[in-house]
């Protein structure tokens, strides 16, 4: 009866262990499915933050070469607008050399012709010139429409590399986080092996096995 009594133990343990052995399996084998999603999605993450970085650095150069187009058209709106200065003080001149030369009353019939013609070349000068600032100061006009259209499409690049910046942020948080449930089940995963080896080592101890 008592050796029968330890048999019917014995059967009971190794039931149990069996049964325990399975359920460590079952565990396992769940564990490496979602290692495997896991890894998928961490190889996924990594990808969309690859190109995430490069449309980032792409926008920031794209940015940096508006900039310059602005700062070479502020320049030359400079210039410009130096050169219409420069034209206006040349008309004043003109100006006041025909005050000069209507302030001439006795002169020759030669000399009036002269002055005269004078009076016409300086005449055509200025509206010359007068056409041309009016040129130059529309050119300007038009330079500075163009800077404020590059300003706002700096702003807006500026406005997309933030929102690229914050999802890259947000999908370096998950992989993080998926990094430390990997980690996690490894752990899991190292525990049931233990466990497995465990229970066979006590599985083998057991006498009558």
């Amino acid at each position: 009866n008592e050796l029968a009594q330890r048999v019917a133990t014995q059967d009971q343990h190794v039931s149990e262990h069996q049964a325990q052995i399975a359920q460590l399996k079952q565990v396992q084998e769940l564990s490496d499915e979602e290692i495997t999603a896991l890894l998928g999605q961490r190889d996924t993450l990594n990808s969309e933050i690859a190109s995430l970085n490069q449309a980032r650095d792409q926008q920031a150069q794209l940015a940096s070469e508006r900039q310059s187009r602005i700062d070479a058209l502020s320049q030359e709106r400079n210039e410009l607008a130096q050169r219409v200065a420069t034209q206006d003080q040349h008309v004043s001149e003109h100006q006041a050399q025909i005050a000069q030369l209507k302030q001439v009353q006795e002169l020759s019939d030669e000399e009036i012709t002269a002055l005269l013609g004078q009076r016409d070349t300086l005449n055509s000068e200025i509206a010359s010139l007068n056409q041309a600032r009016d040129q130059q100061a529309q050119l300007a006009s038009e330079r500075q429409s163009r800077i404020d259209a590059l300003s706002q499409e700096r702003d807006e690049l500026n406005i997309q590399l933030q929102q690229q910046e914050k999802q890259i942020n947000n999908l370096k948080d998950q992989y993080i986080e998926n990094e430390a449930r990997q980690q996690m089940l490894n752990n899991e995963m190292l525990k049931a092996e233990a466990q497995l080896e465990l229970i066979k080592d006590v599985l083998l101890r057991e006498p009558g096995l």
